[in-house]
């Protein structure tokens, strides 16, 4: 399976070795190359799911261990509660919590995410990332100096400050780890190694 370049990305065979990662068109610099990091990242999460069965997306390997489902889901967790909820702030409604199971990732004895295919996890990233990305695009280069402020449910006196440069680098190197595990848990479970991305010359 050759899938095509990412948006924003060109090949020229003149320069094989060449890499970059240009800003996102209609985002403003910076904020535009945070953005390309993003789906950079996603191309390759979303290339484990591939070829993957309900059944193999629902095992664990022990009690208490994530299944791949699970894994994918609380990466959109954090998505939405970082991106949307903190920088954006948008706060979801119950039913979207719910969705993204916001308030069961790593409670004892939380069920793992429901029995899916594939491609409800993938559009589960993709349609978060739609948001992700209107929030992203209403922002400057010094926007990424703001603030955000966290107050625990539990713990109303306790908050927590961030940047908006902080944040987005976290949602990076979260989804960059659980990636990884879903790597190993893919190899674990024998299946065929993922779709390569091939390089596409653009004419």
């Amino acid at each position: 399976m050759i899938l095509p370049l990412p948006a924003g990305r060109r090949y020229d065979p003149a320069m094989r070795s060449f890499r970059d990662l240009p800003p996102e068109d209609g985002l403003s610099p910076e904020v535009g190359r945070w953005y390309a990091a993003l789906e950079e990242l996603r191309v390759g999460t979303v290339l484990l799911l591939h070829n993957l069965n309900p059944d193999q997306l629902a095992w664990s390997p022990g009690q208490g261990l994530n299944t791949i489902g699970s894994l994918v889901t609380h990466v959109a967790e954090a998505e939405a509660f970082w991106l949307l909820e903190q920088i954006g702030g948008r706060p979801l409604p119950r039913e979207r919590r719910e969705l993204y199971r916001m308030d069961l990732f790593g409670e004892p004895r939380a069920p793992q995410a429901p029995r899916a295919p594939a491609s409800y996890f993938i559009g589960l990233l993709a349609d978060l990332r739609t948001e992700t990305r209107e929030v992203l695009s209403g922002m400057t280069d010094p926007d990424l100096e703001g603030k955000r402020v966290w107050v625990p449910a539990d713990r109303p006196d306790d908050r927590e400050v961030f940047t908006v440069r902080w944040i987005l680098n976290h949602v990076l190197v979260h989804e960059a780890h659980h990636k990884g595990q879903i790597a190993i848990l893919r190899k674990i479970l024998g299946a065929p190694p993922p779709p390569v991305l091939m390089e596409r010359r653009q004419d």
